[in-house]
């Protein structure tokens, strides 16, 4: 694993996205410890018994430390690590501000699967040697211990120092050899972290990430305001964007629709007096037509309806209601003679129905209402001209 120089870390460190950035610091500059935690809700939450047992422990107080830790749930222990405000330069601080994650390069491993008791990773690299030590299946190391080295550190002296190193670290049964990390820092907003280290992979939540990273947390908290204030005050952009794409869009089909509508209005008034004079011919041919053949004559209405007529019965009035039907007012002395009319009247080819209305007897004579309705063409006669009128009264 490289441990290179703090000014290296943005290149080596980051993701391949631009924009979402991990920063991993040299192993070197931290001090470890393994600590016990009580994850009881009394307790005050782990982050607060982290502080405490700085405290204790640190050579300098936690106001002048970059500090994390690690821990899995149910395991009651917590990894501390921190290191000295000044190991690092202000313009490396500088570079921090703009990154998702911030944290030394031994801790981003420890979301791998917990290994077995007795398992020790060594990460071997140019610039140092880290080696980490489970003494049991909690996946919270015992201890880490690291080593930097330099060019100019022989052969020998790596190989007489990883062994003090692996001694250090306590009893191994199972040694896992890792090679240098990769970063899959994801896009922004978006996914866990993952983080390969030869046969490891661990998967890093955001939220699991937040407690292995060394800034303030008040520092952190306002950089998480400030993204989201971003993020939305991008997303205004885009939609205001957007929008106006869309306005620009409908003004330039209004104003192809206003000169397609122009043009065809300018069409329309060419056309107009022609189809009127259409429109004219027609009417007058079908009003012709009305009038030659297809409209009923009274005058015929009556000397149908006449045609059967028994001689007790006289005609009082006739009316036509539209192209067939005569309606006959109508007064007789033999009332007998009435339903024989009309079921006359019904019988004949050109009539469709026959029916007597409003029946009444006074004097002895009686008046009656008939309708006559006629069968539509019984009795068009195109040779005819139409009458004057279609009412007679009698």
């Amino acid at each position: 694993m490289n441990t290179a120089a703090i000014e290296n870390f943005p290149a080596q460190g980051s993701g391949p996205s631009p924009g979402r950035r991990v920063i991993l610091l040299p192993d070197d500059h931290f001090f470890v410890r393994r600590v016990p935690v009580d994850e009881s809700p009394e307790a005050g939450g782990v982050a607060a018994q982290v502080e405490l047992a700085l405290e204790g422990f640190a050579p300098f107080p936690p106001s002048q430390l970059f500090h994390g830790y690690w821990t899995r749930p149910g395991t009651g222990q917590a990894l501390v690590f921190a290191a000295y405000r000044k190991r690092f330069p202000a313009e490396t601080l500088a570079e921090w501000a703009g990154a998702d994650l911030v944290a030394p390069r031994f801790a981003v491993l420890l979301a791998a699967a917990a290994p077995t008791g007795a398992t020790t990773w060594v990460a071997e690299g140019p610039t140092g040697l880290t080696v980490w030590h489970f003494d049991d299946d909690t996946g919270v190391p015992a201890r880490i211990v690291t080593r930097a080295w330099t060019d100019e550190t022989s052969a020998a002296a790596r190989t007489a120092q990883r062994e003090e190193v692996l001694r250090r670290a306590g009893e191994t049964v199972t040694l896992v050899e890792l090679d240098e990390i990769a970063v899959e820092a994801g896009a922004p907003g978006g996914g866990d972290f993952v983080f390969r280290a030869g046969s490891l992979t661990a998967t890093l939540a955001v939220e699991d990430a937040l407690m292995l990273d060394v800034r303030d947390p008040a520092e952190l908290a306002a950089q998480r305001r400030a993204r989201l204030r971003d993020r939305w005050l991008w997303r205004a952009l885009v939609a205001a964007i957007v929008l106006m794409g869309v306005g620009l869009l409908t003004e330039l089909t209004l104003t192809g629709l206003g000169a397609w509508q122009k043009g065809r209005l300018r069409e329309i008034a060419v056309q107009t007096p022609v189809v009127n004079q259409v429109m004219t011919a027609q009417m007058l041919a079908v009003r012709i037509d009305e009038l030659s053949s297809q409209r009923l004559r009274p005058f015929e209405m009556i000397a149908v309806a006449d045609s059967q007529r028994p001689a007790s019965i006289q005609f009082v009035r006739t009316v036509t209601r539209g192209r067939d039907t005569l309606v006959i007012d109508a007064q007789t002395a033999v009332q007998a003679d009435i339903d024989a009319y009309r079921a006359a009247l019904a019988a004949l080819t050109g009539t469709r129905a026959a029916e007597v209305r409003d029946l009444s007897s006074r004097d002895g004579r009686t008046t009656f209402t008939l309708v006559v309705s006629f069968a539509p063409g019984a009795l068009v006669n195109p040779g005819r001209p139409p009458e004057p009128t279609e009412e007679v009264e009698s």
